[in-house]
């Protein structure tokens, strides 16, 4: 691959006034974290992502008056092709984990990167795409979400269709079956997480939010994620429980984890979670929970949340009463959580509010040690860890506070954003792309196979 040019990042960095990073952000110079856990994962989603309204009375769902409607949790979704102004053929959200997905303005999904089992283009035997290329067989799409070796898309009649490898087998673009049979319907969000089960080749963890308030899970999960009382692998969903035999309702958003775990937002804003879990009190959650723990931490910090978002040992929530105010809680050996707390023992378990934010959020990102938002004032911020670039900030820096990210094109405004295998991009309300951070296996998706400090555009295709 050739180099990309020096001229570019200097041109880019000086046209958005970059120049060094000044005064309050604790900026740290940390050395690159194992791979210990994956090399890949969802956003967060997520992406992990969800696309999602903020959905329930305790969202507080809101309209910021620029196309982005209201805010959503991980998998840098928000709204698809009908949440915001008309982007033609260009991209609505994106999810980002080791591969890359975006779904277009005409319902279309596009995806780049690591295609070891067709996570990227189904029936194609390339290992690596590194510039988007449509999936065919997926119309009328409103959200995607991607793991390391899977990718689902969320559509417009509430069924969703995956590719790569579900439970422990690889498949073609299908729709999820219901179990009673025939397609899956009344899903109204996806996000999917790497579970502990994918270093022996299986999937990712798939968390669905229902229509009808409950919450279903599939795929792989060896670790109690799916809070089914057991562990699971499964190409068909199984409704989550939030006590033993007790089936969830009254869902408001959902995020699988990176690391065995999932988190739910249930009416009145608790956060619960299960499987392998980060938990905000201290304790690391136990293994195949057969009902989720409630998170906790102090009256004001984990009650009244809106949306979600769950990453490697870490996961955030974004405050319904203020959307200026993010909680973050689990492992803060990089800055992941946004509070300056050391984390030098891994995992530290901590918890407490991100610092730095300058704005309202309107979609919340965990990626793998580091964290990402959208804000109401139009631009991304990140924090956690930033060893190649995915912090945006110019330089390979990290920060226990939300930085914001520079380089991206001024006077364009930031409707999502997706934090992943340390990689993070965002969407523009234009239809335009950004990436930035690891992108060896083309996760930049601009055709270079190289690492950005700053972001570098990713074109839909033609």
């Amino acid at each position: 691959m050739p180099a990309r040019p020096n001229l570019k990042r200097a041109a880019v960095l000086a046209a958005s006034g970059v120049l060094a990073l000044s005064g309050c952000a604790a900026i740290l110079g940390i050395e690159e974290p194992s791979d210990r856990a994956l090399d890949g994962g969802a956003d967060h989603a997520a992406d992990s992502a969800l696309g999602q309204d903020a959905a329930g009375d305790s969202a507080v769902e809101h309209d910021a008056g620029d196309g982005r409607d209201g805010a959503s949790s991980d998998g840098g979704t928000e709204g698809g092709k009908d949440g915001g102004p008309d982007v033609g053929t260009g991209f609505v959200s994106i999810s980002v984990g080791d591969h890359a997905c975006g779904v277009t303005g005409d319902g279309r999904v596009a995806c780049w990167g690591s295609n070891e089992l067709a996570q990227v283009a189904p029936g194609s035997d390339a290992g690596v795409l590194y510039a988007p290329e449509f999936v065919k067989g997926v119309t009328d799409a409103k959200q995607v979400s991607v793991a390391q070796r899977t990718s689902c898309a969320l559509l417009g009649n509430g069924k969703v269709k995956c590719w790569g490898v579900l439970g422990n087998a690889p498949i073609p673009v299908q729709t999820i079956q219901a179990a009673g049979g025939g397609d899956l319907t009344g899903v109204e969000a996806v996000d999917l997480g790497f579970g502990p089960g994918g270093y022996s080749g299986a999937g990712a963890l798939v968390v669905l939010k229902m229509a009808s308030g409950g919450a279903q899970c599939l795929g792989s999960d060896d670790m109690g994620g799916c809070s089914t009382g057991a562990p699971l692998v499964s190409a068909t969903p199984t409704p989550m429980l939030s006590a033993p035999a007790t089936p969830f309702a009254g869902v408001v958003d959902v995020a699988a984890g990176e690391s065995g775990f999932s988190c739910t937002v249930v009416a009145g804003g608790v956060v619960r979670c299960s499987g392998n879990v980060p938990r905000a009190d201290g304790v690391s959650g136990g293994v195949f929970l057969a009902s989720t723990a409630k998170v906790t931490g102090g009256a004001t910090n984990f009650t009244g949340a809106a949306n979600v978002a769950a990453g490697y040992q870490h996961a955030c929530a974004v405050q319904a009463a203020d959307r200026g105010v993010v909680n973050c809680w689990g492992a803060n050996n990089f800055g992941q959580l946004g509070i300056a707390t050391p984390g030098v023992d891994y995992p530290e378990y901590v918890q407490g509010p991100v610092g730095g934010l300058t704005g309202k959020v309107m979609n919340l990102s965990a990626g793998y040690q580091h964290s990402c938002v959208s804000l109401d004032n139009g631009t991304a911020q990140c924090w956690g860890y930033g060893g190649n670039g995915q912090l945006g900030q110019g330089q390979k820096i990290s920060s226990t506070t939300a930085v914001t990210v520079q380089g991206l094109p001024g006077g364009k405004v930031v409707r999502s954003v997706s934090a992943g295998f340390q990689v993070s991009c965002a969407t523009m309300t234009d239809g335009t792309g950004y990436c930035w951070g690891k992108g060896d296996k083309g996760q930049l998706g601009d055709g270079m196979g190289q690492q950005s400090d700053i972001p570098v555009q990713v074109s839909a295709p033609k």
